[in-house]
């Protein structure tokens, strides 16, 4: 990719976690950022981060789920940085338990952020990059979707679909000068569960089951990656134009295992009959 100095990045669920962590990388690389969040306490908080690199910041309050709301952001930060270079969905939430428990109103939540939030940040910015023949699509989905987490339902569904989205979009794209990489995450050390419980709709309480699988994950979270650290590699995909993008290798053996069995099913499939 081009030198990325002096360019603009556009980042969801930017104000925390592994997407502080990228807008951290990319002002280091001395870019200029345009941080959308639902949460404004951690806007604020990012911006000062932020602006400690020297990096032009501007913060944008927005959901995700509001495709006039994405619209407008768009708009708003193309007057005011530029043309946006690096687009990077990654807001996420997360609502945890078996799929048979799953109400309608959970999967509702988490598939319009998870899945619906990345398609409106591609429909409001993939236009403009055609336009120019540039620019790269970074979409965080998440390693699970391989490792069928147990209690991980709704969450691997969404992310599922980010996956075949981005893939899509590689395939689309092959002719133009526009990157995709799908960022696939292991255990990172953030505060994700504490908004799955702060952000969650009033018409999806939690649950004391949830609650318990919340507090056991809230136990093991310190023990993940620093999102620093996954900024960085996110950096280094983008400037290679990597598409697959882990932050772990743990999960090899069950990923070689699900292709085992889909090509032992191809091979029972046998060949197609003569027309």
């Amino acid at each position: 990719m081009a030198p990325l100095q002096g360019k603009t990045a556009f980042v969801t669920g930017g104000a925390s976690g592994i997407g502080l962590g990228i807008a951290k990388a990319f002002a280091g690389a001395g870019m200029k950022l345009a941080i959308a969040d639902i949460d404004p306490a951690a806007l604020a908080a990012a911006e000062r981060v932020l602006k400690d690199f020297g990096a032009g910041v501007r913060t944008i309050e927005l959901d995700v789920r509001d495709r006039a709301a994405m619209d407008r952001a768009a708009d708003e930060t193309e007057a005011a940085l530029g043309p946006v270079e690096i687009l990077v969905n990654n807001a996420g939430v997360g609502d945890l338990g078996p799929v048979t428990e799953i109400s309608m109103p959970q999967w509702d939540w988490v598939m319009s952020v998870n899945l619906g939030g990345v398609v409106n940040g591609v429909r409001a910015f993939l236009p403009r990059m055609l336009k120019r023949d540039s620019g790269h699509i970074v979409s965080t989905a998440s390693d699970g979707v391989f490792l069928h987490l147990e209690n991980s339902g709704a969450y691997c569904v969404a992310k599922a679909g980010v996956i075949m989205l981005m893939e899509l979009l590689r395939a689309d794209l092959k002719s133009h000068h526009i990157g995709t990489t799908v960022l696939l995450p292991g255990l990172i050390r953030t505060n994700i569960v504490d908004n799955f419980l702060k952000l969650r709709p009033a018409d999806s309480p939690a649950t004391a089951r949830t609650r318990d699988i919340h507090r056991r994950l809230t136990e093991i979270l310190p023990l993940g990656m620093e999102p620093d650290l996954v900024g960085g590699k996110v950096l280094a995909a983008v400037r290679a134009n990597q598409f697959w993008l882990f932050t772990h290798s743990a999960g090899r053996d069950a990923i070689e295992e699900r292709h085992r069995q889909i090509l032992a099913a191809l091979d029972l499939a046998g060949e197609a009959a003569p027309a």
